[in-house]
């Protein structure tokens, strides 16, 4: 943290660790005093295509939101995450705690089924960072959901790059 890193990428079940391990819990709060955001995977590949020696398990939604209550300054970016996982983490948090997690678009549905329309209804487009999921998703994928949403200018841009800037740079009231 010390050597200006934009934020800190971590998957405890990789490791053999709890996602709310002793570790984990030392890990994010040091992040949030250096104000360095933590990112965090749901999962780390297709589980259609996992092996069965590969037993790193997901992160679960209660996971996420028992870090981002350790602190008030700390601030997630969460991968890999597809529609229910956000409704149910951002729906089971306070509005504080919600307002300091981004999540990234690449394994919410696009049209035709409509998650991520959905979720920028009822979220908005400042919860979502623009994110490809490779090597997991097709790249191109990722960028053509957004041209199908018909996006407004704002908020794709938010999306595309503006609110990565602000989940670096944004710091709690508490902080």
């Amino acid at each position: 943290m010390q050597n200006g890193a934009p934020a800190i990428r971590v998957d405890p079940g990789q490791y053999g660790l709890g996602a709310t391990s002793p570790l984990m819990v030392q890990l994010v709060l040091a992040s949030a005093e250096a104000g360095v955001p933590i990112v965090l995977a749901v999962r780390l590949e297709d589980g259609r295509q996992r092996h069965p020696a590969d037993t790193a398990p997901e992160l679960s939604a209660a996971a996420v939101r028992t870090l981002i209550r350790l602190d008030r300054r700390t601030r997630l970016l969460v991968t890999h995450a597809e529609r229910s996982f956000i409704e149910e983490v951002h729906f089971g948090s306070t509005p504080d705690e919600a307002s300091r997690i981004w999540w990234d678009t690449s394994w919410v549905w696009g049209p035709p089924e409509d998650h991520f329309q959905q979720l920028l209804a009822t979220m908005g487009s400042d919860r979502f960072v623009f994110g490809t999921g490779q090597p997991l998703r097709i790249p191109e994928a990722a960028v053509a959901k957004l041209d199908l949403l018909e996006l407004e200018l704002e908020a794709r841009r938010a999306i595309e790059s503006g609110n990565v800037r602000s989940l670096m740079t944004t710091r709690s009231l508490a902080s």
